[in-house]
């Protein structure tokens, strides 16, 4: 199991600090484990639920897929709830 990999990979994502070689791994990952999968959706969920309790106008984030992006891990935005 790749728990701690992804769970490291999925926070440089969100960070905006993942590099090219990191985001293939983090892509085969997510594609090829499910348990790797379940994991960043963990992380997924503890960061929309950490964004809730410090975003000064207390919004809601949704997941939503981006169709015009080329990467399906790029493709994916938080965005408020408002912008749905």
């Amino acid at each position: 199991m790749h728990q701690h990999e992804i769970v490291d990979l999925s926070w440089k994502l969100f960070d905006g600090q993942i590099n090219d070689l990191e985001l293939e791994r983090f892509e085969t990952l997510c594609l090829t484990d499910e348990n790797a999968l379940r994991h960043f959706m963990d992380v997924v969920k503890l960061h929309i639920g950490l964004y809730e309790i410090f975003n000064p106008q207390r919004e809601t984030l949704t997941l939503r897929h981006a169709a015009s992006s080329a990467s399906p891990a790029r493709s994916w935005r938080m965005l408020p709830a408002s912008a749905t």
